[in-house]
């Protein structure tokens, strides 16, 4: 009768336990999951009161207690962490360690085995009969022994399901992360996408992108992202590219990174440089200086992945707008050209019409610079185009303090200029223009041993009292042009003022 019964619940014990197993794979349903059920099995095969999973985490040396259940009660709270010391210092310490195979304590009330596959120690199984008050028998321990063999297996099997499907899924992330920057072709959106990448997929608390400018040899700051992912602009920092600066020039000079270009100062701090066909042409830079989680191995290869893949295509970005640059500047002057300014024009006169704003276009011409070419030959009267050029580049905001394009600059041909001032009426366009005529006027070129001076007249119109379109703004200032050259030049007009008796003491 004994053996009979003893079968019976060796049959039952095994039943069960394969029940158990069989949950360790249902990947999809995740570790806590699966524990639930695990341990759930357990009680009902074993008499224990309450059984406890610890599993350890290396970040921080501890046994976490992952899941607690009670018989009858289900899911409980447990202690949630304990601190594993190597050289002894506590049962489950000893346990995981392997310093004890296993522990009885507690006058035969508490049991804790190690969960463990031959090349992974992965944390500790208690339970207990703590409410019962009987002795655990050396039966049960074996039973629970069998469980603690399954559970590591499983446990190691989900975690490494985990680790691949993670893996997986940052490689499809970051192989749409390079999608996106080969589909931006301008600089600026291929940084943001950089920078929000390495926040919003790769979780870093920060990202900073750094370029070189070799001209001047600085290291400037370009864009920065954190977890308010928001993108903003770090032009004030900028550093000398010499060693000893800091640790994010220094990365530029390290020659002992890893194999990834990987540069570390610490846990919560990466830099790596990004390089094109071995030449480095900045520094990404992520930390994790809010959360205080330190960085992974694998947070460096997906970095570098990342890295990798920015600087090629920042690289691609920077050739383009070189031949942007190339197409809509004027050779001579590095002023847009015409095309180009009216293009900027009718995207001016769009958004001040949604906006309900004003702007004025303003017309510019050297008085009577024919004479410069005849007296002193086109040499000279390049020179006095290049100096305007020059004087307008010093009194207009092309950018606002976050990089934004504002007030525009062209040259509308042989010796005519034109300047789009935003959010501009009468008055402030006025100011600015008798700053330019008035800066134009103090200058004094040098031509053998004789200083020449030149003036400049100039017509303004105003959106959208003078006109609605961009042709009909050129009209106007155009005409207004006229008007000041034809009374007594080295003056501004307003289109509206055009045939005012009053109109130069006005202006």
């Amino acid at each position: 009768m004994d053996v009979s019964g003893g079968q019976e619940r060796f049959q039952k014990h095994l039943r069960v336990l394969q029940e158990a197993v069989r949950a360790f794979f249902q990947f999809e349903i995740g570790l806590d999951e699966t524990l639930k059920i695990g341990l759930k099995a357990l009680l009902d095969d074993i008499d224990f009161d309450s059984v406890y999973i610890f599993l350890y985490d290396e970040p921080s040396i501890s046994l976490e207690c992952v899941q607690a259940r009670m018989k009858g009660k289900g899911i409980i709270a447990g202690e949630s962490r304990i601190t594993v010391k190597e050289d002894g210092g506590g049962i489950l310490s000893d346990v995981f360690t392997g310093k004890s195979d296993s522990a009885v304590w507690d006058d035969g009330l508490q049991v804790c085995l190690p969960l463990r596959t031959f090349d992974d120690k992965i944390g500790v199984i208690i339970a207990d009969k703590l409410i019962s008050r009987n002795k655990i028998t050396n039966e049960e321990i074996d039973m629970l022994s069998d469980y603690a063999r399954e559970f590591s297996r499983g446990i190691r099997h989900i975690k490494v399901f985990q680790t691949n499907l993670c893996k997986i899924e940052m490689l499809l992330a970051l192989s749409k992360i390079s999608e996106a920057m080969a589909s931006a072709i301008e600089l600026n959106p291929v940084l943001e996408i950089i920078l929000k990448s390495a926040v919003e997929v790769l979780r870093f608390d920060r990202a900073k992108l750094y370029l070189m400018d070799t001209d001047n040899n600085l290291l400037k700051g370009v864009a920065s992202a954190d977890i308010r992912k928001v993108v903003r602009p770090i032009e004030m920092e900028q550093y000398k590219i010499e060693k000893g600066v800091n640790r994010i020039v220094s990365a530029l000079f390290d020659e002992n990174t890893s194999t990834s270009g990987v540069h570390r100062t610490d846990d919560l701090f990466l830099c790596i440089p990004l390089m094109v066909k071995k030449v480095k042409i900045g520094v990404l830079v992520v930390d994790n200086v809010f959360s205080q989680q330190p960085i992974t191995a694998e947070d460096k290869e997906n970095l570098d992945i990342l890295a990798n893949q920015a600087a090629i295509t920042i690289e691609k970005a920077r050739l383009y707008e070189e031949v942007r640059e190339l197409s809509i500047r004027d050779s001579l002057t590095g002023l847009f050209v015409h095309n180009f300014f009216l293009t900027r024009l009718e995207e001016e006169v769009k958004r001040s019409g949604r906006e309900k704003k004003s702007f004025a276009l303003i017309i510019i011409d050297i008085d009577g610079f024919k004479r410069y070419n005849d007296l002193y030959g086109h040499q000279v009267g390049d020179t006095v185009i290049t100096t305007l050029s020059q004087i307008l580049k010093q009194n207009i905001r092309t950018f606002d303090v976050k990089g934004r394009p504002i007030d525009a600059i062209g040259r509308y041909g042989g010796d005519e200029f034109v300047v789009l001032l935003t959010n501009s009426g009468k008055e402030s366009s006025c100011v600015v223009s008798k700053r330019l005529r008035d800066a134009v006027k103090a200058q004094k070129l040098e031509v053998g041993d004789k200083p020449v001076a030149f003036t400049v007249s100039l017509g303004i119109s105003i959106y959208p009292q003078d006109g609605s379109t961009p042709h009909q703004l050129f009209k106007k200032a155009d005409d207004a042009l006229y008007w000041a050259k034809q009374h007594g030049k080295d003056q501004l007009c307003f289109s509206e003022d055009i045939g005012k008796e009053n109109s130069k003491e006005i202006l």
